[in-house]
């Protein structure tokens, strides 16, 4: 537990740091660019994500799988293992670059010349990322995190305040804000002098390339479940609908930071005793850990949003604050399949996770093309809740011959009256209202979280005595 909270707590100062200067841009963002501009954004971001990781097999993955088994713990198979990723990642992308050449001459692309380096810079942060976290370098990984935050926010400020740029500042900042720590981290790391061809062992390649695949494609399901959702809206609403939805949904992306980074350490931890005797009991502790951890941080940002969203969404897109509520739920609700995701490539059960997230990509099409037309915004968070409890089901039965998952359902019972009244504050209560409440929330999370609080503090203190 000491180690995980140590790798979370690093983690965590980056990304905090990075979402924070996110955030920091979004009222001038929101008041200077349009939602239509603002819609296409989101929709050429949903679809660089897919693209980037079908194309080139999330090969960034199996560098980060191999180079943390004890099986390749050797410096000679952790060379092998970095010159097999870059194999696939420069054989991937000559490839992607004749394929965007030819989709841009017969289906001309808005601002191609953004979009491909977007793809581009997109594929060279994953690369370098993982290869630096597999090695052992998390410091650099969280410093090269906090320097994207920066790239974005000073690229949004200058080119939509001084140069009045739409879509193709928000496609250009999100570029840069891979592309500059990509180098960064480069320069320090120095993952391109450990690919060598005398290295490069076909065995090596296709032992990757079959673990990488099947996960590519349970990306690629994982995406219609998550981002086709932003599609949907933009072919049945529009752009400007696309925009209103994607700045709201923006705010799920607090959770979803924290979800992040724990998924970061226990990634890692996952990978590394993958052939633990013990390792039941362990996924049990973490389980409990991160449903107390994720549901109080979500249960606790509802009367929160309430407070600030008028203050950080501007120019017209306030009424996607009628999804909040609903959209947390779905956050964590995707949160606790990711957890369960990672234990499944531990136990290298690429193919029952396959079959999960292509069951609720199923039922994420289904219902945003059936309850659109009815419900409107609602339609995304709703059709995310749904698909993902069913993935949750799904793995959960897959995983029963590891570890019998216990969901702390006496809690669950009671943090749902929680989040039930929180919710009713937020529509129905004033914002001083939800300012009381807030102070309520705060409460009740430091007495639920008082065990972890505990270690965390132990573990402070531990360090600052060394």
């Amino acid at each position: 537990m000491g180690r995980f909270l140590k790798t979370f707590g690093l983690y965590f100062i980056g990304n905090t740091a990075s979402r924070l200067m996110s955030f920091l841009v979004m009222p001038f963002i929101t008041q200077h660019v349009s939602n239509e501009d603002s819609g296409y954004f989101a929709t050429v971001e949903a679809l660089v994500n897919i693209v980037v990781i079908m194309l080139f097999i999330s090969a960034w993955s199996g560098i980060l799988r191999y180079l943390l088994d004890k099986d390749y713990d050797s410096r000679r198979m952790k060379r092998k293992v970095i010159t097999a990723g870059y194999t696939i990642e420069i054989i991937s992308l000559v490839i992607f670059t004749v394929g965007f050449i030819i989709v841009n001459f017969f289906a001309p692309i808005r601002e191609a010349g953004f979009v491909y380096f977007f793809c581009v810079a997109y594929m060279l942060h994953q690369n370098v990322a993982f290869t630096v976290r597999g090695l052992g370098y998390n410091k650099l990984y969280v410093c090269s995190g906090i320097l994207g935050s920066i790239v974005s926010f000073s690229t949004n400020l200058i080119l939509v305040l001084v140069f009045h740029w739409g879509s193709a500042a928000l496609i250009l900042a999100a570029a840069l804000s891979y592309f500059v720590p990509a180098l960064f981290m480069e320069f320090f790391a120095r993952t391109l002098k450990k690919v060598r061809l005398r290295d490069l062992d076909w065995s090596v390649v296709k032992t990757m390339a079959r673990y990488c695949f099947p996960y590519s494609l349970n990306q690629g399901a994982y995406w219609i479940t998550n981002r086709a959702n932003t599609q949907i809206i933009t072919i049945m609403m529009g752009l400007a609908a696309t925009g209103v939805f994607y700045w709201a949904n923006k705010f799920t992306s607090i959770i979803q930071l924290v979800v992040m980074v724990f998924n970061l350490a226990w990634q890692e931890m996952t990978f590394s005793m993958s052939h633990d005797a013990d390792r039941a009991k362990k996924y049990n502790l973490m389980l409990k850990n991160f449903l107390l951890f994720v549901s109080c941080g979500l249960l606790f940002l509802v009367p929160v949003t309430r407070i600030v969203f008028p203050i950080f969404v501007r120019n017209g897109s306030q009424a996607g604050l009628a999804i909040i509520p609903l959209a947390y739920l779905g956050a964590f609700m995707d949160s606790l399949a990711n957890f369960l995701g990672s234990v499944m490539c531990a136990e290298q059960r690429m193919k029952s996770q396959l079959t999960s997230t292509v069951v609720g990509a199923i039922i994420t099409v289904v219902m945003m093309f059936g309850t659109i037309p009815i419900i409107g915004f609602q339609a995304a968070p709703l059709a995310t809740i749904l698909c993902f409890l069913a993935v949750v089901i799904m793995r959960t039965i897959n995983l029963r011959d590891v570890v019998k998952l216990n969901y702390q359902m006496g809690y669950l019972v009671h943090y749902g009256l929680m989040f039930a009244l929180a919710s009713l504050v937020f529509f129905k209560g004033s914002i001083l209202m939800n300012v009381i409440f807030a102070v309520v929330v705060a409460v009740y999370c430091i007495i639920v979280l008082r065990g972890i609080i505990k270690d965390f503090v132990k573990m402070i203190l531990k360090k600052v005595r060394s």
